[in-house]
């Protein structure tokens, strides 16, 4: 973060007496700064913006924009659409469709964030439409890599195949050396091989990504690519394959996704006492969701050991845990849906966030 602290201070000299034009200068560069992946930056930038200040339509509708964009980055979620709505309305009518596609494609991952993939898909096919007549090379990229990603998450594998091919020549044609991007549409290719049954494409296709990954700036982005990879190894029984992989990624970033996926390889390797200490952190760590996995685990790990009645009550306490995870987010949306998040709220959220979302690509 060092560097942004030093950038803020180059801008007070850059913006100093610019006038009327100060908050759109400062929101182009917002949207140059994520656009090159340098979030840190972007988002102080963003957040010495008083959102009071703005009164202009136009600047208001793009700081909406960035608002999502930024939000998606940091998983930030906004319980309802009411800032999407008031961008898609007001780039309608301005008739300007590379942003109005831009604010249904984040329309599109907020929904996917709050877990509604059905209303997800529906709008990032609506930012897919618009975007086919305005033409945004770099969003056409991410539409049809996150509608491979969505269509995979839905068991549309085959869909989710032809999508992924299609962001891949959208990639191929724009010549980048984007390593994140390139990284996603191959991790996007293997994915959808390993759920189709294609074995040799999967390993294929992981070893076009692995050499691309150490060149992802955030080291987050990095391990989840690993693990990603590693754990594709694992589910098609390639563990020694798997295990230097899934530890990359532990090392990387030690939290409890990579606690767990490199426990499932060791326990498949054989190395009990490393599964049992990586299952007890990942334990403290976890939300209700991976909690449910490790209990999960452990029920077939005593069904592999023919404790039944051990195994039975691990699966029924996994069921007890999902009920408890199902009321919890009932509460949050009934809770959040009162609150006007504010910049300190935004803040607090970021410093607080605690789990890995693989939704890495969505500028």
């Amino acid at each position: 973060m060092k560097h942004a602290i030093y950038f803020l201070f180059a801008l007070l000299l850059v913006f100093a007496g610019c006038g009327d034009r100060a908050q759109t200068n400062k929101l182009d560069l917002i949207d140059s700064l994520a656009t090159t992946d340098e979030y840190d930056s972007a988002y102080a930038l963003f957040r010495s913006i008083d959102p009071n200040s703005i009164s202009d339509d136009e600047e208001q509708a793009f700081y909406g924009i960035l608002q999502m964009q930024l939000n998606a980055r940091y998983d930030i979620i906004l319980e309802n659409d009411s800032l999407a709505d008031a961008c898609i309305s007001y780039y309608e009518q301005k008739h300007d469709g590379s942003r109005h596609a831009r604010a249904y494609y984040y329309k599109g991952v907020n929904a996917f964030m709050r877990g509604d993939t059905v209303a997800a898909l529906t709008h990032i096919k609506q930012a897919e439409e618009v975007e086919a007549k305005a033409y945004t090379p770099w969003l056409r990229y991410l539409i049809l890599g996150n509608l491979a990603f969505i269509h995979n998450c839905m068991g549309a594998h085959k869909t989710a195949f032809a999508y992924s091919k299609k962001a891949l020549d959208q990639l191929n044609s724009s010549k980048t050396d984007n390593a994140e991007w390139i990284c996603y549409v191959y991790d996007l290719i293997a994915q959808c091989h390993l759920f189709l049954g294609h074995k040799d494409s999967v390993f294929a296709y992981y070893a076009k990504t692995i050499p691309y990954i150490e060149k992802i700036k955030y080291k987050l982005d990095r391990a989840a690519y690993y693990t990603n990879a590693g754990y594709a190894f694992y589910l098609t029984g390639e563990y020694e394959k798997a295990e230097p992989l899934a530890r990359k990624a532990f090392e990387l970033y030690p939290f409890s996704t990579m606690r767990i996926n490199l426990a499932k390889v060791c326990h498949a390797l054989h190395k009990d006492e490393e599964t049992d200490t990586l299952l007890k952190a990942a334990w403290k760590e976890a939300g209700y969701d991976e909690k449910v996995e490790i209990l999960e685990f452990l029920g077939k790990i005593s069904e592999e050991k023919q404790l039944y009645k051990e195994s039975a009550d691990y699966y029924r306490r996994a069921r007890a845990m999902q009920d408890s995870a199902r009321m919890a987010r009932n509460t949050e949306v009934l809770v959040s849906a009162q609150k006007n998040l504010d910049h300190n709220e935004l803040e607090r959220k970021l410093n607080e966030r605690n789990k890995l979302t693989l939704w890495t690509l969505v500028l």
